[in-house]
């Protein structure tokens, strides 16, 4: 009956030592338990009740010695035994689960040399991992190289609320945090195969930067594409033709005004004596005489802004025998004085006006041509 004693405490402390603390009451070696038996391999547990229910302990017949050590814990206490569903669970055996120095291994599907760890550092405070609950499904853990990878540690990338969180190489309060609103449909950003070498992300203040979000700037085709402050089916696009004969610098001065663009040139309407200029259409205009003898008054629509240049293209008739005087509406305009065109044929003269924001100024005017 002692060796019987004996060995059931040397089993439950076996059990208690693996598992960690829990409540019960222990196994007390002095009580009667009539129905603990010792055969053939098997010890049996009757319990505190003698019932049909016993709990077995089994040893498979062994190929080799094999011994389970019970070692000693540091503290007082009881503890508690890690089971498995799998019969033959021990180390190098295929599916198998064990526990080594700071570490838990898994054997995997295939019983080989090669082994799935996960090991422990001496930690320098109590440390709590935590798998929280998550819908039905498959998940894998975000791995990384970085063997100390964790929070305010230097080099580190970790997770937040929608976020993650990149510590750099100085470790204190300060990290890099991409966070992701909440969506409400599906969004993929895609980093494209690139040339190897570093690069930068264009950022934006506006923290809502989108397509076809208000006021946002994004990429297309060759493109650089503005919404404009209302966000509909209208952009303003800024496209990139392909250059062939090497790289093309745009150089924007330091300077505050507007960008003055080429556009095809406009036809001014002179089927009668006042023609119309409308600023903004283009910087280039064409006055075409089609009737002789026919004078002209030009107005302007607007002032345009500081800086705009405006070019006319005269171009005398073609079978008159008059010259033709044009002048330049005064309200808008100051200019050196009427322009004759004189009688010839198909001659063209040039007369260029820049504004100040307020009128235009005759920066300029051409001699007759000599040839159309």
């Amino acid at each position: 009956m002692k060796k019987l004693s004996l060995m059931i405490m040397m089993v439950l402390c076996m059990a208690s030592f693996v598992f960690g603390a829990v409540s019960y009451t222990p196994y007390d070696p002095t009580a009667i338990h009539e129905g603990d038996t010792i055969s053939a391999g098997i010890i049996s547990f009757e319990g505190d009740t003698a019932d049909a229910y016993e709990t077995f302990v089994y040893v498979v017949d062994p190929t080799a010695d094999a011994n389970i050590i019970i070692p000693a814990p540091a503290t007082a206490g009881d503890f508690y035994v890690v089971l498995s569903t799998l019969a033959e669970n021990r180390p190098d055996i295929a599916n198998g689960i064990w526990l080594a120095s700071n570490g838990i291994f898994f054997e995997g599907a295939t019983a080989d040399a090669c082994e799935a760890k996960i090991v422990a550092t001496d930690p320098t405070a109590d440390t709590i991992w935590t798998i929280p609950v998550a819908a039905a499904g498959t998940y894998s853990f975000m791995s990384s190289t970085l063997a100390t990878n964790a929070p305010n540690i230097a080099n580190s990338v970790t997770g937040g609320t929608n976020q993650l969180i990149f510590e750099g190489s100085g470790v204190d309060a300060y990290e890099t945090v991409i966070t992701a609103t909440n969506p409400t449909a599906d969004v993929n950003f895609i980093l494209p195969v690139i040339a190897t070498g570093n690069y930068g992300i264009m950022t934006s203040t506006l923290t809502t930067n989108a397509p076809d979000i208000a006021n946002s700037i994004w990429g297309g085709t060759n493109q650089i594409i503005a919404e404009g402050s209302t966000a509909d089916a209208c952009e303003t696009i800024i496209t990139f033709t392909n250059p062939t004969t090497g790289d093309k610098t745009i150089t924007f001065p330091a300077v505050t005004g507007q960008v003055q663009l080429s556009s095809a040139a406009v036809a001014l309407d002179v089927s009668d004596d006042l023609p119309a200029l409308t600023v903004g259409l283009s910087n280039v205009y064409t006055d075409t005489v089609v009737t002789d003898n026919n004078d002209q008054t030009i107005t302007f629509s607007g002032a345009g802004t500081s800086g705009d240049e405006i070019t006319i293209i005269f171009t005398t008739d073609t079978g008159g025998s008059n010259d033709e005087v044009v002048t330049f509406e005064s309200t808008l305009v100051t200019s050196t004085g009427t322009l004759t065109l004189a009688d010839a044929t198909a001659k063209s003269y040039l007369v260029t006006f820049i504004s100040n924001g307020t009128r235009w100024y005759e920066k300029s005017r051409t001699a007759i041509s000599t040839s159309p």
